[in-house]
């Protein structure tokens, strides 16, 4: 024997059965008890081994290896078949893990990942882990189509009619293929839904079909056909989609009956819509059925001020003879303002501006800054031109500007007047009126003159009144182009036109000259300055001889009169004054001092500093002396203190007076008049 049986006895007693010796080793049969059984042999030994003969799946329970008192466990080959038979639980052990429990129920529990090489089937298994096959998996179905794992070209494969179910309901979600077509059937209660990124791009509803974009309906099944929200993009379409009249660029329209028809009249070319007209009464029409406004809207985002925001452009056989444009305010920030203006072409290529409506609401006709609320400008024609009715008729039509409420300020052109109105605070009346024929009334509504001023009862206030307030070259003029010899260019003032006239104002020969009672002239403005005068005769008894008539020389003013000691050094004064008026040759002059003291010793006094030097027609010791009008209050030299009087000398030195006391009674110096003392003289020279 090559091999042994050991018993081993510390303890309990082996008992064996009966033993036979065969070629091949020991048969035990009947029941061992041991505490333990040691099989002695290499590990490769082939003699080292248990061997039992088949046995019985049962009674008589031969060939058996039971474990346990009542046949617990059990394991045995009946020449066909391998068994391992357990009345209860059975546990796989290895490096102390239960890897796998076989309960009495019938389950398998994997407690660890299972790797099955090849092909294995499975019925009825639980994998609480993760399972790992290495090759392919055949799962064979009830109807005989398999569902395969395919390792080789990595795809879960499903036979024809095998389903793959969702839902916790009998199949809420069904996937399969029938073998002539392919099934996603929801039988539940729910939507179907195909999503990307979490957002919706499918949804399939119980009576209806969308398709998403970012989760919005884009495409909708309807009941009576589809909904599309945004816009229907296409390079093209064939198949079941007919068009009438197709061609290129063509707008597609319905016929009414589903039908698509490409309108011949409405292309869309580029960034161009183009609608050809072919008889008068076609047009683009916007009309509202309902009681809605219709709107024509154009926005554009200019950045700069003064741009075009829109045009309206008419053309004629393709050249723009008119166009209609809006253009941005100045509020660049806000762009809440604009300007609208209207353009007209005389010629190809020289359209112009015509018309501009402001921000402000200012209208300018020829004018694309206007400052008033209608501002006309014009280059060779009239800037305005109003009319009613036929402009040959000369009925009772008119035309009326109207200024404030109720026709208060207004002005009428009538076909035979011109009248103007105002409002006086309690009614309108008419204020002035051209006839037909081209008189003037004003203050009077039927004139019979050129200018016909007032009417009716007498008129207490002026009726004429000529005013200037600035000093322009050209004055107020009166002519008269048509004239008799004796009062050509003549202006009559008379109570009537019956009467004769009593003023007149006459151009004569050049000159203007004023009549009373048709004299001959009192007054004469000459042509080139002054006024004659023509007075009376003088008496010829006193040989007078008479230089002029004309006054033509007037002037009036101040100056600052000089104390001039010994004719050249000038006092100091406390304050002094001097006025002057000029007629013709005469100045008289009116002057004051009060000397605040004096630079030194003089002998004479004189008084200088006159606004015209003096004519001295007289010798050298020859005197004209000028009384004294106002006096000086100097001790000595007064009314109340004595007679002597102090006069004015003029002598050949024509810029100054010389002060002298009375005619021949010696020269003013220094001892004469004291420092704080006043002197004032009125009096008249002749000038140079």
């Amino acid at each position: 024997m090559t091999s042994e049986i050991r018993a081993n006895t510390l303890k309990n007693r082996v008992g064996l059965g009966t033993v036979s010796f065969t070629d091949t080793g020991p048969v035990v049969s009947g029941i061992v008890t041991a505490t333990s059984i040691e099989v002695v042999g290499a590990i490769n030994d082939d003699a080292a081994r248990i061997k039992i003969p088949d046995g019985m799946n049962g009674a008589p329970y031969t060939g058996n290896l039971e474990l346990g008192n009542s046949r617990d466990f059990v394991m045995l080959h009946d020449g066909h078949h391998n068994y391992v038979k357990s009345t209860q639980n059975m546990y796989v052990f290895c490096g102390g893990n239960n890897l796998v429990t076989l309960q009495t129920g019938g389950s398998v529990l994997l407690n660890r990942d299972l790797d099955v090489d090849g092909h294995t089937n499975l019925d009825n298994v639980s994998v609480a882990g993760v399972s790992t096959f290495s090759n392919d998996v055949n799962f064979t179905t009830a109807n005989g189509n398999n569902l395969l794992l395919d390792n080789s070209d990595n795809s879960l494969k499903f036979g024809d009619n095998v389903k793959a179910k969702f839902g916790t309901g009998t199949g809420d979600l069904e996937i399969y293929h029938t073998g002539s077509g392919s099934v996603i059937n929801d039988i539940g209660i729910g939507h179907l839904h195909l999503r990307v990124s979490g957002s919706n791009r499918i949804n399939i509803q119980p009576d209806n079909v969308q398709l998403c974009h970012s989760g919005n309906s884009k495409l909708e099944t309807t009941s009576t056909g589809i909904t599309v929200t945004g816009t229907v993009a296409a390079t093209s379409f064939t198949g079941a989609l007919p068009i009438s009249n197709e061609s290129d660029d063509r707008v597609l329209t319905s016929l009414g009956s589903g039908a698509i028809n490409a309108e011949a009249n409405l292309r869309m070319t580029g960034n161009i819509l183009t609608f050809n007209t072919t008889a008068n009464s076609h047009r683009i029409e916007n009309v509202a059925t309902g009681n809605h406004y219709t709107e024509l809207r154009f926005d554009s985002n200019r950045s700069g001020a003064g741009e075009a925001l829109a045009f309206l452009n008419f053309r004629w056989d393709g050249d723009t003879v008119a166009d209609i444009y809006a253009q941005t305010g100045s509020d660049t920030t806000n762009k809440d303002d604009g300007n609208l203006i209207f353009r007209t072409s005389p010629s190809q290529g020289s359209i112009t501006e015509r018309l501009r409506i402001t921000s402000d609401g200012k209208v300018g006709l020829g004018r694309n800054d206007p400052a008033f609320a209608l501002d006309i400008k014009s280059s060779g024609y009239s800037s305005l031109r109003l009319t009613n009715s036929s402009e040959t008729g000369h009925g009772s039509h008119d035309v009326r500007i109207v200024g404030g409420g109720s026709n208060y300020q207004n002005i009428y052109f009538e076909a035979s007047a011109f009248k103007f109105n105002t409002y006086n605070g309690s009614s309108v009346g008419e204020r002035l009126r051209i006839a037909s024929n081209g008189d003037v009334g004003v203050g009077n509504n039927n004139p019979d003159v050129n200018l016909h001023i007032g009417g009716g009862s007498e008129v207490t206030s002026p009726m004429v009144k000529l005013h200037r307030t600035n000093t322009y070259n050209n004055a107020w003029k009166f002519y008269q182009s048509h004239y008799a010899s004796s009062d050509y260019g003549t202006l009559f003032i008379q109570p009537t036109l019956a009467t004769t006239p009593n003023v007149e104002i006459v151009n004569s020969s050049g000159a203007m000259a004023m009549r009373v009672d048709s004299d001959t002239g009192v007054i004469k403005v000459k042509s080139g300055g002054g006024i004659e005068f023509s007075g009376g005769t003088p008496n010829s008894g006193s040989n007078p001889t008479v230089n002029s008539a004309i006054l033509d020389d007037y002037e009036e003013g101040k100056f600052e009169p000089k104390f001039l000691e010994n004719g050249t050094t000038e006092s100091n004064y406390a304050w002094r004054y001097g006025s002057y008026v000029k007629v013709g040759g005469i100045v008289t002059v009116r002057l004051a001092f009060g000397l605040n003291g004096f630079q030194g010793n003089f002998t004479t006094g004189w008084i200088g500093g006159m606004p015209y030097t003096h004519a001295s027609p007289w010798g050298n010791s020859d005197f004209a002396y000028i009384q004294l009008i106002g006096y000086s209050y100097a001790s000595g030299y007064g009314d109340s203190a004595n007679t002597t009087q102090l006069s004015l000398e003029l002598s050949q030195n024509a810029d100054k007076f010389r002060v002298v006391q009375g005619q021949g009674k010696g020269n003013i110096n220094q001892s004469s008049i004291g420092s704080g003392q006043r002197i004032a003289v009125t009096f008249q020279y002749p000038v140079a």
